[in-house]
């Protein structure tokens, strides 16, 4: 194996992982390499992309396998792999035609590997293959760019940064020239600020990725890099490094403007808003691309005459308006007078045929309106969500199911939903702001934490992340068994050994329990980072396809319980993984067995938040659960993604 490796970093040629074998290398970086494989089974291309930060790791000398430099670096390398990781599942959660699709995701060789879908096209650093300070087409910059901010805004919708735009990470399709972002750098950042100082793309990230400091990064951070892209299309030359844009009435900014650069060539307005994304100060530049959007493709000077017509159109109109003003008003009077002087209640019943809401407890059952779905009102209200950055947008309908069997594409019908769908009635009354309530639901949050935190002992930490593993009295895998722990148990680290090629830690519970468990049931834990532990632990455990029906029941009640030990935000996310999970068992029982008497137990405990549906043949989480939990916490930004979880 060592004959064959190329420079002791990338896989050789022909090597296989798993179903996929090695053609040739696309790219290889200080974090990364990226291959181009063959998925032999299917008799397709793929990009696959290893874990390795060539600072910390290196392969051993008689397999592919690799380890890091040396002892110090094992806690980042292996830090790194869980931000590789995360990063991997969070990439896996978008199917949008102008994000890299990822197929799968597996560990081998002691690192952990992405497999994304490969389409034949360049990196946009090939773009400009002319001598340096060729220009691009305005036709060509305007091509791409609209399908590409699409892209990134979908990431900021989904609170993701890219952190690494650059012309390389930009990639165009070989059929249509369309962009596709690739090689995500919020893993590669997050590792260097951990370790070494980060590699940055010099020319394209903005002064907040140099300091390190996360608190300044939005989606205003990819908005720069993004508008130093367009400004090395247009110029042919990459812009001045933002450290050195260092500002004084001494020194003026060194970055000659887009404006002047790409005057006669390209929209006055398109130039105004590449120097507008690249303002020094991140609160100078669009917060989000919507904004953005708006100055790229909309001259301001045409946007202001329209406005003055507009203007002199609507005084014009409102004089003749003025006299309709009065009757409309006489009009309402009668209507509140009539509403509310006996004859509402009736009214209220008919309205309530077509008006969507909820069942809030305050009025008996029977007089609670429902929604009709055969009205033309239900079937076109769209309910409207705010998402984490200000944007509005339509909540999607139910989904197209795809009948297997028939290959076929079907709407489900009125008969297959138990309830009605979501409506706007609900939303609109979620988002009612309660200030009170929702500063001593932080209050009493940031109490529990600081209880939770109280207990924690001095000692290094760590987690659990395996469900119902026992400790065990000596070192290895057949010893004694001991007490059996729940996943998510916090334990105090005592003592480390290396034994049958994986480490062993000793370890004790809050309760005086101790035993030895392998690495690979548990993690190294920060005191400031438990709810970070928590929901990465809960992922992990959702999305491995080996755990069984004890494992996330085991899961349900840690989340249960670690909800009530974290900030607010952090606990309604874990409150949401909880029903996914809550679901997950459920979709764990056989149906030939539901009579079993763990299953029925089980069952039986949760039947005030399941229902059974019988085209589904099994138990389902009824979306009351979902719209409770979204209603009592509208005004955290988690609240769209319970949206989008709801059934």
């Amino acid at each position: 194996m060592s004959d064959t490796l190329n420079n002791r970093h990338t896989l050789p040629t022909g090597y296989q992982l798993k179903n996929y074998k090695i053609q040739e290398i696309l790219g290889n970086g200080n974090f990364g390499i990226t291959y181009l494989a063959e998925d032999i089974e299917l008799n397709t291309q793929v990009a696959i992309k290893e874990y390795f930060p060539n600072e910390l790791a290196v392969r051993e000398e008689d397999n592919a396998n690799i380890q890091e430099k040396s002892p110090k670096e094992a806690d980042n390398l292996a830090w790194g792999l869980r931000q590789f990781v995360k990063e991997a599942k969070t990439l896996a959660l978008f199917k949008h035609p102008n994000i890299v699709h990822v197929l799968q995701f597996f560990q081998a060789n002691n690192t952990a590997y992405i497999v994304m879908e490969y389409e034949p096209g360049q990196n946009m650093a090939s773009f400009l293959k002319e001598k340096k300070g060729e220009t691009a087409a305005k036709e060509k910059v305007i091509k791409f760019l609209p399908a590409f901010l699409e892209g990134l805004e979908a990431l900021h919708k989904a609170k993701y940064l890219h952190q690494d735009i650059q012309p390389a990470n930009i990639y165009l399709r070989e059929k249509d020239q369309s962009p596709l972002l690739i090689d995500f750098g919020a893993a590669r950042y997050d590792l260097a600020n951990r370790s070494t100082p980060a590699t940055i793309a010099d020319g394209y990230a903005p002064i907040e990725q140099y300091q390190g400091d996360s608190g300044k990064k939005g989606p205003w951070t990819d908005i720069y890099s993004t508008s130093a892209v367009l400004y090395w299309l247009i110029s042919g030359q990459t812009p001045v490094k933002a450290i050195e844009r260092t500002v004084t009435q001494e020194l003026p900014d060194p970055l000659i403007p887009a404006i002047e650069i790409g005057d006669e060539k390209y929209p006055q307005h398109f130039l105004e808003a590449i120097d507008w994304g690249l303002s020094i100060n991140e609160k100078d530049r669009p917060q989000n691309v919507k904004a953005w959007r708006d100055k790229l493709f909309t001259d301001s000077s045409k946007r202001d005459k329209s406005s003055t017509q507009a203007k002199k159109s609507a005084s014009t109109a409102s004089g003749k308006s003025g006299k309709l003003r009065g009757l409309v008003i006489i009009l309402v009077i009668v209507f509140l007078v009539v509403l509310f002087g006996g004859g509402g209640w009736l009214l209220y019943r008919e309205l309530g045929k077509i008006t969507p809401a909820v069942n809030t407890g305050e009025a008996p059952p029977e007089l609670v309106p429902t929604i009709d779905t055969t009205t033309p009102e239900a079937e076109t209200a769209v309910p409207i969500a705010t998402d984490f950055y200000g944007n509005t947008t339509e909540v999607a309908p139910p989904p197209v199911t795809h009948n297997i069997e028939t290959t076929e594409f079907e709407t489900p019908t009125e008969t297959e939903f138990e309830e009605p769908p979501e409506n706007e009635a609900v939303i609109t009354e979620a988002k009612t702001a309660n200030p009170e309530r929702e500063t001593l639901l932080w209050v009493a949050a940031k109490e529990k934490v600081a209880a939770a935190q109280a207990q924690l002992p001095n000692e290094p930490l760590r987690i659990m992340t395996g469900a119902g593993v026992r400790l065990r009295l000596q070192a290895r895998q057949n010893a004694k068994k001991s007490v059996m722990l729940q996943i998510g148990t916090i334990v105090s680290e005592l003592e480390k050994k290396r034994n049958e090629g994986r480490d062993w830690y000793w370890v004790t519970t809050v309760d005086g329990d101790e035993g030895w468990v392998a690495d690979k049931y548990t993690m190294p834990l920060e005191p400031e980072k438990i709810a970070q532990a928590y929901v990465e632990v809960a992922h992990k455990k959702l999305n491995s396809n080996r755990a069984s029906f004890g494992d996330i029941v085991d899961l349900c009640h840690f989340l249960n319980e670690a909800s009530n030990k974290v900030e607010l935000d952090s606990a309604v996310e874990l409150k949401l993984l909880y029903l996914k999970a809550l679901q997950r068992s459920l979709d764990k029982i056989p149906d030939d067995q539901r009579n079993e008497p763990r299953y029925l137990k089980w069952v039986n405990m949760h039947k005030v938040d399941i229902v059974y549906q019988d085209t589904k043949k099994g138990w389902v989480i009824k979306k009351e659960r979902f719209q409770q939990l979204y209603n009592e916490y509208s005004f955290l930004p988690i609240a769209d993604q319970i949206l989008q979880e709801m059934p």
